[in-house]
């Protein structure tokens, strides 16, 4: 699989020897809060388990699972991830670990893997589900060029309580206008 090179950040498969830098963000209960099934991990062991898990279940007709990792230091600070849907319809996720939030990082990170999908699979909705109280989360959406689409209250997040959630939709078309600068 092929990397995805932004200006500060490379996108790349997911690898074993990634284990204890993705442990520290799998691990973390307020990165994972709000996340539905996703139960923080607790051990390399977990962590190793869900790599393999990923890898073994990678199929040719999606993106695969992409850690974020910051060129200036080659720090893997996050994780970028597409889940199938239905009709040429993919979810995406994304984690970032909470010693870099607020820089921009996802934003660029998920610029440039939404990028990657329209272009490079036959892709065409990309969705996100978050929770209705995560401005942060929809700021990016929105930067994105996401944009809600519907709301679901049934949602059982790993808290083990139903919270509001919204989702938010970008189509290829509303894609290439925010990568022009186009509102």
């Amino acid at each position: 699989m092929s990397e995805i090179v932004t200006e500060r950040l490379i996108l790349r498969d997911m690898e074993r020897s990634d284990a204890l830098d993705l442990l520290s963000l799998y691990s973390d209960r307020q990165v994972m809060f709000g996340q539905s099934v996703a139960e923080p991990l607790d051990t390399a062991d977990d962590v190793l388990a869900l790599i393999d898990c990923e890898t073994a279940h990678q199929r040719a007709d999606l993106p695969g699972v992409k850690v974020i990792e910051r060129k200036c230091d080659e720090s893997v600070i996050g994780v970028i991830s597409v889940n199938e849907t239905v009709d040429n319809t993919v979810d995406i996720a994304y984690y970032l670990k909470k010693n870099v939030w607020h820089h921009g990082y996802m934003s660029e990170a998920l610029k440039a893997y939404c990028d990657d999908v329209f272009h490079h699979y036959d892709i065409h909705l990309i969705t996100a589900q978050y929770r209705c109280d995560n401005v942060k989360s929809a700021s990016v959406l929105t930067a994105c060029g996401f944009h809600r689409i519907n709301e679901s209250k049934q949602m059982l997040m790993n808290d083990y309580k139903l919270h509001d959630t919204f989702i938010a939709g970008l189509n290829f078309e509303d894609f290439k206008k925010v990568s022009q600068g186009i509102k």
